[in-house]
């Protein structure tokens, strides 16, 4: 779901910049309201002639797009067209839950990471198949073999390249 835009004016979340309608000053009269005159100026609205909150697309999620630098985060995936896409790990951590996911398709999830750890959990009837490179880090499958068979239409490649950094597949 979309965020909800804020009210008549895009402005309002930013308290330095005064409305129209708005106070008025202390004496009573109406506050000098500069606007912006130059007529190369344009509004994102104008020029696009969509607001910044039409750019918002609910097909995003089926595209892995993760980027962290000296953070922490965690991504649950809960497309059914799930895509593939790309993870880029500086100094982080970085979990990957896809256990809610679907492929229609074989995908591939790219990964950089430097100096971190990424985990990928993966649904444990996926086939997997990971050809990344590594410098001085590692990369760790613990996924365990289970009593449910591998689906073949179910094919997953991670790829890339660890510096420094781990990364783990593993099931539930």
């Amino acid at each position: 779901m979309p965020p909800i835009p804020p009210g008549q004016d895009d402005f309002d979340w930013d308290k330095r910049v005064v409305n129209s309608s708005e106070e008025t000053a202390a004496d009573g009269s109406s506050e000098n309201k500069a606007e912006n005159t130059d007529p190369n100026f344009q509004s994102s609205y104008q020029s696009t002639g969509k607001s910044s909150y039409d750019r918002f697309n609910p097909q995003s999620e089926d595209i892995l797009n993760v980027n962290s630098a000296f953070s922490s985060m965690k991504k649950l995936v809960l497309s059914k067209k799930f895509l593939g896409g790309r993870v880029s790990n500086l100094f982080g951590s970085v979990e990957i839950n896809l256990l809610q996911a679907d492929l229609q398709q074989p995908v591939a999830i790219e990964v950089f990471q430097l100096f971190g750890s990424t985990q990928i959990i993966l649904p444990s009837h996926w086939q997997a198949s990971s050809n990344i490179s590594s410098l001085l880090g590692d990369v760790d499958d613990r996924r365990f073999p289970s009593g449910i068979g591998l689906d073949p239409n179910k094919k997953i490649y991670i790829t890339g390249s660890t510096i420094f950094g781990g990364i783990t597949l593993k099931n539930a």
